[in-house]
């Protein structure tokens, strides 16, 4: 996939640019808030007051404006990669050998582009919105976390590191489920192929029923193994969510004991560490 970077890099620009400003006015909200309680709001400082709302009014119809910009580009750029790779696989269908279109069927070939593609598109999608805006997340707030508390930018990099243990224990197991359900699936598209093809003949025999059984058997196969995949997808959804509780319920715990939520430096750590 290295090799369409060079065709979307402009658009990779303007999404890593409105990424990046969405990131920054979403920590500038978390520690504005603590300057618009101390310096406007308790000691009524109305120039202040206005000042802020007039910042957080302007900054978030700018990131409305470039987030739709950077929305636009992600699109825009996710589809000239899938394009690039339905060409690819087209092309490649169009020199192989008669040998290969015996041994496989054309579901399999027609579940390229079908099944996988889509999986690739998802895989993008998610890599995009989330996974760089979570990793440039983490990273920036580790610095500020450090800047004002290390005790509690301690505490934030172990819950982090204990959000990925699920991921690593789920990992293998959920790409196991997810290979056995596209077999399935490709399994299914051949089978209806087939039927579709030769329905004279099973009418002619009357193998309605035989076609019916095979359909229920797999239909359960399906079912079974979509239950685990989903179960394992849940779980490996879930459990960081769990894991991110326990580090907050320890980050209170900490704060209670340290007297944090005394100290301006304390309260400012407290918006950062929400802030993620």
């Amino acid at each position: 996939m290295l090799r369409f970077l060079p065709s979307i890099k402009k658009l990779f620009a303007i999404f890593f640019v409105a990424l990046l400003f969405e990131l920054g006015f979403e920590y500038f909200t978390s520690l504005s808030i603590q300057y618009l309680i101390d310096d406007a709001i308790t000691p009524r400082n109305f120039t202040v007051f206005y000042a802020l709302l007039l910042a957080l009014l302007v900054g978030g119809i700018l990131s409305l404006v470039i987030g739709v910009w950077g929305d636009y580009a992600m699109s825009k750029m996710t589809e000239t990669i899938l394009l690039g790779l339905r060409s690819d696989v087209y092309r490649q269908t169009q020199t192989l050998s008669a040998n290969f279109y015996t041994r496989y069927r054309i579901g399999d070939i027609v579940a390229r582009f079908s099944t996988d593609i889509p999986t690739v598109e998802h895989a993008l999608i998610q890599l995009l919105s989330v996974g760089l805006l979570s990793m440039f997340s983490i990273l920036i707030g580790s610095v500020l976390l450090f800047t004002l508390e290390w005790k509690l930018s301690l505490i934030a990099i172990v819950g982090i590191a204990l959000m990925f243990l699920p991921q690593k224990l789920l990992s293998k197991r959920a790409q196991r489920f997810n290979e056995q359900y596209l077999e399935v699936v490709e399994s299914f598209s051949n089978h209806m192929d087939e039927e579709m093809k030769a329905y004279k003949v099973i009418r002619g025999f009357q193998l309605q029923q035989a076609m019916q059984k095979r359909f229920m058997k797999q239909m359960q196969k399906w079912f079974h193994l979509g239950v685990r995949k989903r179960f394992i997808d849940s779980n490996m959804e879930r459990l960081p969510i769990m894991m991110l509780s326990v580090t907050q319920c320890r980050y209170s715990w900490r704060r209670r004991l340290s007297d944090i939520s005394r100290s301006y430096d304390g309260r400012r750590a407290d918006c950062v560490l929400f802030g993620f």
